[in-house]
């Protein structure tokens, strides 16, 4: 019989082969990934989505995890497979911070890179597109 930590442990272990692999890498889900968590992160007002896991109370954690499970659902039902995908590597990163278990910080410690250089993506394509869309007079694309 396994334990939750070693159900955990697996289910982090399967994240970070997909995210590893160029080949199982959804290139939507990271995008999904970088918004959410850029969109968590300005919420909190804090800088980075370890920032944001830092601040979290237990109730502040609990709830943002009773999010993720009812939005997830919502996605997954609705046939939005990344972006559901995305909310559970985030809870994932999430839940591996309150696990005091080497295998766990170690996967924690690869996780939170990936999702913080999928929010520095994400930021930068809206920055690129705000630029477009204000560098642009009015018409230029007809031209």
């Amino acid at each position: 019989m396994t334990t939750q930590i070693e159900d955990f442990k697996s289910r982090l272990a399967a994240v970070l082969r997909d995210l590893e692999d160029e080949d199982r890498r959804d290139s939507e889900m990271l995008f999904r990934v970088g918004q959410m968590a850029s969109h968590l992160i300005t919420i909190a007002g804090v800088r980075s989505w370890r920032d944001l896991k830092n601040t979290l109370t237990p109730d502040k954690r609990a709830g943002l995890l009773n999010e993720f499970q009812s939005e997830g659902n919502r996605v997954m039902a609705a046939g939005h497979a990344a972006e559901a995908y995305a909310i559970q590597v985030l809870a994932i990163s999430v839940i591996a911070r309150t696990i005091n278990d080497l295998q766990v910080t170690a996967g924690e410690d690869v996780l939170d890179p990936i999702i913080a250089l999928a929010t520095a993506a994400y930021r930068s394509a809206v920055a690129r597109y705000d630029r477009a869309e204000t560098d642009s007079p009015p018409g230029a694309v007809l031209d």
